[in-house]
């Protein structure tokens, strides 16, 4: 939907460059429409011109347009791409904890459950600079010591952070090796919704 400023830039814009045609191409016709006096032909032109740029301008100045029809009541924004017939609102997700592990040495944690959705380890290890930890994310029926594999964190001397998990949806456990420290673990998945008690 075109707004009445765009009409009338878009005319504007028109008319000065018909005039300024007729001008050019027949002088005498535009030199009686202004007026037989010397020098109105040179107003004239200035004024077209000026005419013209403002058009211009106006036209290259109009705000992106949107357009918005009323459904039911309710506006969408099709600009956005709205098509439902009610505004997008963004849905809340929240970190929620699959399962935690205190560790001094070696353990193995109780097995849980990855859904598929998006999910990350997060880790707190203690200790000194002698101190060492390595963390495993093992299928449920697997052992370590079988199959071998390479540590989710790695870790010479304390540190904390977290690393996000890529595994296939399906059943888990943590194999964790501890020396000269203590190590907190959490396992999250982001869920949909807002976080229990909010």
């Amino acid at each position: 939907m075109i707004t009445m400023i765009g009409v009338l830039a878009i005319l504007l814009n028109a008319v000065a460059w018909v005039c300024l045609l007729i001008g050019m191409i027949r002088p005498k016709t535009f030199s009686f429409a202004l007026g037989s006096q010397p020098g109105r032909s040179t107003i004239g032109f200035i004024c077209l011109g000026t005419i013209m740029v403002t058009g211009i301008v106006a036209s290259l100045s109009l705000p992106e347009l949107k357009q918005v029809e009323t459904i039911s009541g309710q506006h969408v924004d099709k600009q956005a791409g709205e098509t439902g017939g009610s505004a997008k609102t963004v849905s809340q997700q929240h970190w929620a904890t699959i399962m935690t592990l205190s560790a001094g040495g070696e353990k193995k944690s109780a097995p849980f459950r990855l859904t598929g959705a998006e999910a990350r380890l997060k880790y707190r290890f203690t200790g000194n600079r002698y101190s060492m930890m390595a963390v495993y994310v093992m299928e449920k029926g697997e052992r370590l010591m079988d199959i071998g594999g390479f540590p989710e964190v790695n870790l010479d001397g304390p540190g904390e952070g977290e690393s996000y998990l890529y595994n296939s949806p399906g059943s888990y456990y943590l194999d964790v090796t501890v020396a000269n420290g203590h190590v907190d673990l959490t396992v999250e998945e982001l869920r949909d919704g807002p976080a229990p008690g909010k």
